[in-house]
């Protein structure tokens, strides 16, 4: 049995008919849409205004964050169905750019593209081009990373030599890669 509200990997929000015992659509008086939730300047939840959704249509959802009620006809006051999504789309389409060329051995290049105080997941969600860039261009990314300081210097130094909070007698990834 499907979930009634589900979300894909890619955005798309898709609502199920209901069913009867026999798998086929059973007549209903439900009627649903979505709002987006925003916070605003002073830290306030903000409900977006309200989509219409179709049943069995997927939807695009462009909003990180949204929730999906449903009502009934004959009591349009009370909330039937009432559930929160986070969308978090993966990147999807061909790259913008062309493919970087692979590095020489004898020549390695390395770019780091770090953010302050920025965890991953809000990383994809605010910057879904850049991360589509990055995917598309075989960039690594650190997907289960943990920041060991409030300094982003003390924590690119620790990607660079292993993970150790100490500097001393330490190889940087730089000297590896050239010897």
């Amino acid at each position: 049995m499907n979930p009634f509200a589900s979300l894909d990997d890619f955005g798309f929000l898709e609502l199920s008919q209901p069913v009867t015992r026999g798998d086929s659509p059973a007549e209903t008086d439900l009627w649903c849409h979505y709002h987006p939730l925003v916070n605003n300047s002073i830290g306030d939840v903000i409900v977006g205004d309200a989509t219409k959704i179709e049943f069995d249509v997927p939807t695009a959802i462009h909003h990180n964050q949204f929730v999906v009620k449903c009502h009934r006809n004959s009591a349009p006051e009370r909330v039937a169905y009432n559930k929160a999504f986070v969308n978090v789309p993966i990147a999807t389409g061909p790259a913008s750019e062309p493919k970087f060329v692979k590095s020489d051995p004898e020549q390695p290049s390395m770019a780091l593209l770090i953010f302050d105080s920025v965890s991953l997941n809000h990383f994809k969600r605010s910057m879904p081009r850049t991360t589509k860039f990055l995917v598309d261009n075989d960039f690594f990314t650190f997907d289960m990373y943990n920041e060991m300081s409030d300094d982003s210097e003390r924590n690119l130094l620790n990607i660079l030599r292993g993970g150790e909070d100490e500097t001393a007698n330490r190889t940087f990834l730089w000297n590896a890669m050239k010897g």
